[in-house]
Formats: C-alpha cells, structure tokens, sequence
C-alpha cells in the first residue's frame, strides 16, 4: 500500500476488467466445454485508465477488492469429503460435506446479512447452474430429489462477486451413483428449496428447445457476461 492508499500489488484494472468478462483456460477443466470468450463492451487502456463510470458493477468490485486485504492472493484447497468418489448413495438425498483448507489469508466461505453478499463455494451438479454454499462449517448441504444414476459433482471457491480462484488445489469434482432415487420429473432442490438441477425432459422436447445455458444469469447492461460462462470460472 502507497502513500496515497493504492495497493502497489494489485492487477491493473484493465487486467482485471478482462478477466471479468473472458472465461479462462481452466474453464474447460471446470465445466467440460470449450473455451469461449465473451463481448463486455470493456475499453480502457494497459495503465488501468478505464472509464469504470460506465461499469459501475466493476467499480464496485475494485472497491470490493480493496477493503479484502489479502484474500484475494489466499491459495485454498477444498475437498469433497462427502459423497465419496465411485460412491453408491442409497435413496434421493445426498449430502454434501466440503473441507476448506490452504494458505487463506483469511478468506472463508460466509454471507454477510447487510448485503446477502460473500465468500462462497460454487457447488455445481452436472453441469447444471451453480448453487452458492456460504457457512460450510455450521450449515448442512444436501441434495434433494437426486435421480438415479450416475452423477457429477463439481466444487470450488468463489470471492463475492463470483470469480474462482485459480490455484491447482482450489476444485474438486467427484462422481457417484444414486440407487431408489428421486422423481425425475421434478427438480432436484438444495435442502434451503433452491433449484440445483433441472427435470430430466422428453427427448421431443430437448430436441426443440434451446440450448440450456450454464450458470445464472447476471446479465447488466453494457456487460454481457453470465456467471456460469465467466465470472463463475474466471
């Protein structure tokens, strides 16, 4: 930190301004699809001088980033200690069990009640948009509804404004199998009643419909970017 307040470490805000608004090489990894890129009507210059008037949800993250201290150079290692890799999971409820550990810097998972905001784990099912898991340390997490058959699970940390950490330990993805599971007509719900993964549908009707796109959508004006393409995988 300068004499003027400024963070002499911190990436220049075209930098990051790209990095909000382009997925990485590491999404193919995350979610098994190609690496795409996305127009965010960005323009600015290397020293940072971008008109970030006109983007304030990226003005607010840099003030976001700021206030964090350290966090956001923190290397987390998150595992998935429940479901078990290969499990068989007997019945439609599976649940979820994560261990946070690493180098953190004080980063830690937890939703501030003033702005329904904070660290998070993206807790992704088969590809399905994410669901945000705040207090992994006093909350449960379960799967509800889970159909039969064999499933995905992917997991890794997120700052609030919903960019992965990039650091070889900070994802984890297990598969497991579910015996006597849900209706598979009806969504698969987090034990909270937020929609994780989506009815199965008929064949007639996936052939007509549009391609599902991964990720809620946080789309703002000026800045066409969906969590799940960028700023969920960044």
């Amino acid at each position: 930190m300068n004499s003027e307040g400024h963070n002499e470490n911190a990436e220049p805000l075209s930098a990051f301004s790209r990095r909000l608004c382009f997925a990485d090489s590491n999404r193919g990894l995350r979610t098994g699809e190609p690496e795409r890129q996305h127009d965010c009507n960005y323009s600015g210059d290397a020293s940072g001088s971008a008109e970030f008037n006109r983007y304030p949800a990226a003005a607010k993250i840099v003030e976001m980033m700021t206030a964090r201290g350290e966090q956001d150079q923190a290397t987390p290692a998150i595992k998935i200690v429940s479901p078990a890799k290969d499990a068989t999971i007997n019945g439609s409820t599976v649940e979820v069990k994560l261990d946070l550990s690493g180098d953190l810097k004080g980063y830690m998972p937890h939703k501030d009640p003033a702005t329904g905001k904070g660290n998070h784990i993206h807790v992704i099912l088969d590809n399905q948009p994410y669901e945000a898991y705040y207090e992994i340390n006093t909350q449960p997490f379960e799967l509800r509804n889970v159909a039969e058959g064999k499933h995905t699970l992917r997991v890794f940390p997120s700052r609030p404004w919903h960019e992965s950490f990039k650091n070889d330990t900070a994802f984890q993805m297990v598969t497991f199998t579910v015996k006597g599971g849900g209706d598979a007509s009806k969504p698969t719900t987090t034990n909270n009643g937020q929609t994780i993964a989506s009815p199965v549908k008929s064949p007639a009707a996936t052939a007509s419909a549009s391609p599902a796109r991964e990720g809620k959508d946080y789309t703002q004006p000026g800045r066409r970017c969906r969590s799940g393409e960028a700023a969920a995988h960044l």
